[in-house]
């Protein structure tokens, strides 16, 4: 117990996440969420903590969803639901990065979009959850979260 307090204090979530991010600029809302998840994972000893940073993943994944998708992006097609995190970030992606070069880039985007969607979501269902496993899932997170960034600052500045 001793040595988690000690490695606490010196712990900044930041830190973390400025090392996960390689310095990508990220929304202030998203980046307040995810230094309150990233704070938790330290101090989570129960499977409930765990759970918790599963379930607030993924509304940071919901969220930015919300951020990154704009209701022209649908073009013709149905506009997704409020809350349909992949199917926003697959418009997203298919509008920013059209082109038949992009097709490696898109479908990459699009496997990591839903592997750390269905790992929050296993997380927060999970009775077996463990501090590992909420770990991954924060880094999985913070990496979904800067992919959409820089893909954002790529076509922006």
């Amino acid at each position: 117990m001793e040595r988690m307090q000690a490695s606490q204090e010196q712990y900044n979530p930041d830190d973390y996440i400025e090392t996960a991010s390689l310095g990508t600029e990220i929304a202030p809302h998203l980046l307040r969420k995810l230094r309150s998840i990233t704070a938790q994972i330290d101090l989570a000893t129960e499977i409930e903590d765990f759970q918790s940073i599963g379930v607030q993943s993924r509304e940071i994944l919901i969220e930015l969803g919300n951020y990154i998708y704009d209701s022209h992006m649908a073009g013709n097609q149905e506009q997704p639901q409020a809350s349909n995190f992949k199917k926003k970030a697959e418009l997203t992606i298919q509008f920013y990065l059209n082109e038949s070069d992009n097709a490696d880039y898109r479908s990459m985007i699009k496997k990591l979009t839903e592997a750390t969607w269905d790992y929050a979501n296993k997380i927060a269902h999970s009775s077996s959850a463990t501090y590992y496993e909420a770990s991954t899932c924060v880094s999985l997170c913070i990496s979904l979260v800067c992919v959409y960034e820089n893909v954002r600052n790529d076509i922006f500045i």
